[in-house]
């Protein structure tokens, strides 16, 4: 595949996936002994070939009251959820902090 083609394919993806996904929606929940679990997706965003995102995503259904992070692990998935390999993009950072609404 040439790197025009990359390009374009991976366009359509982000495009495809900032179609499907409801930013109010997307989470999901989960408990094992007493620790619950959750998973946030963000909004989808497309990325050309050297650019960078700084986004802010707020009334994301975070848990509500004093909560504790256990971990927090990020990562770039496609429009069906599989994660996006690093040889075809490079995750950076992903920032966590309070706000008040």
């Amino acid at each position: 595949m040439s790197p025009s083609s990359n390009y374009q394919f991976f366009s359509l993806v982000f495009i495809l996936l900032l179609i499907t996904v409801d930013p109010s929606s997307q989470s999901q929940v989960t408990q094992e002994n007493s620790v619950r679990f959750c998973v946030f997706l963000s909004p989808a965003f497309v990325l050309e070939p050297g650019s960078v995102s700084n986004k802010f995503y707020y009334n994301i259904g975070f848990p509500k009251g004093h909560i504790a992070v256990k971990s927090f692990d990020d990562e770039l998935v496609d429009e069906t959820g599989n994660s996006v390999p690093l040889y075809e993009t490079y995750l950076h950072q992903w920032v966590v902090s309070r706000y008040f609404n």
